[in-house]
């Protein structure tokens, strides 16, 4: 019986042991994938950022060409606008 529970005992130990580990091991994939990622998505957001005046005027030139294109939607455009 003193066997046994000794037996026992240990296996809770390793048991627990073995959680713990897991969720070690866990929270350290985790802290690696977000160390990888984020300083990545941060520059990507910075350079987005920076990027965005050019990025208006090419619109607004594609918008531009788009109603010098087709005079029929920037007369929808107006019509819409009156009401």
């Amino acid at each position: 019986s003193l066997l046994k529970k000794k037996i026992k005992n240990k296996d809770r130990l390793v048991r627990m042991i073995s959680v713990v580990l897991s969720l070690l091991l866990f929270v350290l994939v985790i802290v690696i994938v977000a160390l990888l990622i984020i300083p990545e998505l941060v520059e990507n957001i910075k350079i987005l950022i920076n990027n965005i005046p050019t990025l208006i005027d090419d619109l607004e030139v594609f918008i531009l060409d788009l109603l010098d294109k087709y005079p029929d939607i920037q007369n929808q455009i107006k019509n819409t606008a009156k009401y």
